[in-house]
């Protein structure tokens, strides 16, 4: 750890240990960034490595579904409207709890594809950002080759 960190939060801590001392209830931090990560407990839980299939057919269907109203409203012309942006919080969370699930991106960029958010522009509105798909498509093999690929 770099040692300018660990001084930083050493001299702030030991401030705040000096200012609130006395104070009803108050209970000094820890001055040390190894006691600091030992006293939290992380209470995020990983995505499961293989999804649930009857759970995971469920999602996807729910992405498909908003995948194909977002895509009728974009085609309608009705961009930038009230109903778009529902459309769009809709597919987000979708493709959130897909996610979440353990579905992988690409399984659920196919799905949104057969939904008819095929184009960058669709698949951006759908929350999916050109970057994360750039690099999607150079994990899958396709794209821009990586330096690794290029070097042999």
């Amino acid at each position: 750890m770099p040692r300018g960190l660990a001084r930083a939060w050493t001299r702030a801590v030991v401030e705040t240990n000096v200012a609130m001392a006395g104070q009803p209830s108050w209970e000094p931090l820890p001055t040390r960034m190894e006691q600091l990560r030992r006293g939290v407990k992380p209470s995020a839980v990983r995505a499961p490595m293989t999804p649930d299939p009857e759970k995971a057919a469920v999602l996807l269907d729910d992405v498909a579904a908003r995948g194909r109203t977002l895509a009728e409203l974009r085609r309608a012309g009705e961009e930038d409207g009230t109903a778009e942006l529902q459309a769009r919080i809709a597919v987000r969370q979708a493709v959130r709890d897909a996610w979440a699930e353990g579905i992988e991106h690409t399984v659920q960029l196919s799905t949104l594809a057969h939904a008819g958010l095929a184009d960058t522009a669709s698949l951006a509105a759908a929350g999916w950002e050109p970057v994360l798909l750039d690099a999607i498509d150079r994990g899958q093999g396709r794209g821009r080759p990586t330096k690794a690929a290029a070097a042999v």
